[in-house]
């Protein structure tokens, strides 16, 4: 059901693992939270039980890959992608303000987050994958930046049938950078990875495919 360390590009040495029962799916808590900020009303997906995995680089590694898998009651996960759809609509950019270090001294910072569908349809029933872009905190005092420069991340969603499973590489792990450089999983790797956990999917899903 979970993908294998044979299914990535980059290696890994440790898998983690976790099962729960009567969770929501979660796909982006700060996208959540710009939402609900926005006044956009979510109805939790909630799941009968879940399973999760985390690939590590090595024990005391980074993150290679994070990877949930729900099993969801009819309309398996409709109402999901719906509100997926509508967190992104609602926050195309989501500007906070928070206090950071810069030389040793404490500065107001603003933080720019910026969400979208890169790609969707791709594998699976239904899937969507959103990028996440995080800009340069800029410091309110006119001093300079006031932390890291800006980073992306992406976000994988695939329903089949009522599986649900969200897929969250790690740091360091994609090659979509601002520069549009950097080592790593391209979006057809990705799209690839999308597909590969669907098939992994399929066997175990109401109903099989």
């Amino acid at each position: 059901m979970l993908l294998e360390p044979r299914d990535l590009s980059v290696k890994t040495a440790v898998r983690l693992g976790d099962s729960g029962l009567g969770e929501s799916v979660r796909v982006d808590a700060r996208l959540e939270t710009c939402a609900r900020e926005r006044q956009i009303y979510l109805k939790p997906t909630a799941s009968r039980y879940s399973r999760s995995r985390t690939l590590l680089r090595s024990p005391a590694g980074e993150p290679v890959l994070s990877q949930d898998v729900y099993r969801v009651d009819p309309p398996w996960g409709l109402g999901l992608f719906g509100d997926i759809d509508r967190m992104v609509q609602a926050c195309p950019e989501w500007r906070t303000t928070a206090a950071r270090s810069l030389t040793g001294r404490a500065v107001s910072g603003e933080l720019v987050d910026r969400w979208e569908t890169a790609l969707d349809g791709f594998a699976g029933d239904q899937s969507v994958l959103l990028r996440h872009v995080v800009g340069e905190p800029a410091d309110l005092a006119g001093d300079g930046p006031a932390g890291p420069a800006a980073s992306v991340d992406v976000t994988l969603v695939i329903r089949v049938g009522d599986l649900v499973t969200v897929i969250a590489p790690g740091p360091g792990t994609i090659a979509d950078r601002i520069d549009g450089t950097g080592p790593g999983m391209s979006y057809p790797d990705l799209e690839a990875l999308g597909r590969r956990a669907a098939a992994r999917l399929c066997p175990v899903a109401n109903s099989a495919c």
